[in-house]
């Protein structure tokens, strides 16, 4: 995997990155700056929620991504998830964590994470789920754009239909008092 086919799918894409330890979240915010059209980052849990509801209220979506650590102060990132996935469901994360527990793990999973990350954080492995995770985003992303482009084509030629109708109608009454 190369840098040009990861960016190919995160150029476009928003990024809420919650990490406790400041020498990683530093370091891993100025890798993942290369990638993202936009980056955040928060300290803690509830930095990252207050932040996640202000990028709505300024943008009218939410992030395309989160990458969250799970232990942290304040509110955890479990915690984060959960609020996260009250008001949006369909949130993409990824979890960052030093848990190896597979019961940690399976309870993550099945709270809707897309992915997870072993600390030390491998840029490789990083690389690669950031690829595909992105790629994803970007498929369904287009899914609903064209979505939306279907549905207003079929709004404008509903809207001709309608006015052909009345036209033939109006045509009809016409040759009928000839």
């Amino acid at each position: 995997m190369d840098f040009k086919q990861v960016l190919e799918y995160t150029q476009n894409l928003s990024l809420l990155y919650v990490e406790d330890d400041e020498i990683l979240l530093e370091d891993t915010a100025e890798i993942l700056e290369d990638f993202f059209a936009s980056i955040d980052t928060a300290n803690n849990g509830k930095v990252g929620f207050d932040k996640y509801k202000e990028y709505y209220d300024l943008h009218g979506e939410y992030y395309d991504l989160i990458i969250t650590d799970v232990n942290m102060p304040i509110m955890d990132g479990e915690a984060l998830i959960n609020e996260i996935h009250k008001i949006n469901p369909q949130q993409a994360i990824i979890v960052v964590s030093a848990y190896s527990e597979s019961s940690k793990l399976i309870s993550l999973i099945q709270k809707g994470i897309n992915n997870f990350i072993l600390k030390p954080i491998a840029s490789d492995q990083l690389i690669d789920i950031l690829y595909k995770t992105s790629q994803a985003l970007v498929a369904i992303k287009n899914e609903q754009k064209y979505k939306k482009e279907l549905e207003q084509i079929n709004q404008n030629l509903d809207k001709k239909v309608q006015e052909l109708s009345q036209v033939s109608s109006e045509l009809l009454k016409w040759a009928g008092k000839v």
